[in-house]
């Protein structure tokens, strides 16, 4: 029974937090990311219909997800933090939950010189976006 109790909330932690050095890493839910990544301020980014776009790169920080899990309607390859192509990724930079069911984003995508934030709230079982701001660098 102990086992099992350890083996569940080590899962638990796993899937919604991280800790790294002195601070804790809130993971981002894939139902939040794909809100992020279709909403039409950052989708006419991303240019899926390119070549060089297809997958579009992902980066795996903040996100502890598999490229299922996202459900998008463009193929994607997640890759590892540290991967030398990570500089080419679409990233989230930050995320902070809030007071209820809500949740801040940061992410920024290099080949676009795009960064921005999204404000999303969980109702219902899905994630939708209350506010969201793209800036070109």
């Amino acid at each position: 029974m102990r086992r099992m109790q350890i083996v569940v909330f080590a899962a638990a932690m796993t899937l919604l937090q991280v800790a790294h050095a002195d601070f804790l890493v809130i993971l981002i839910h894939p139902g939040a990311a794909r809100a992020v990544l279709l909403d039409p301020a950052v989708g006419k980014y991303l240019h899926t219909d390119l070549p060089e776009r297809h997958p579009l790169l992902l980066s795996n920080r903040l996100l502890g997800v598999k490229k299922a899990d996202l459900d998008l309607p463009f193929a994607v390859e997640i890759l590892k933090v540290g991967d030398r192509r990570e500089g080419r990724a679409f990233q989230f930079t930050r995320s902070e939950s809030g007071p209820g069911n809500t949740l801040k984003l940061s992410f920024a995508f290099a080949p676009e010189g795009i960064h921005g934030e999204a404000a999303l709230r969980h109702d219902n079982g899905r994630w939708s976006i209350t506010d969201i701001k793209v800036s070109e660098d």
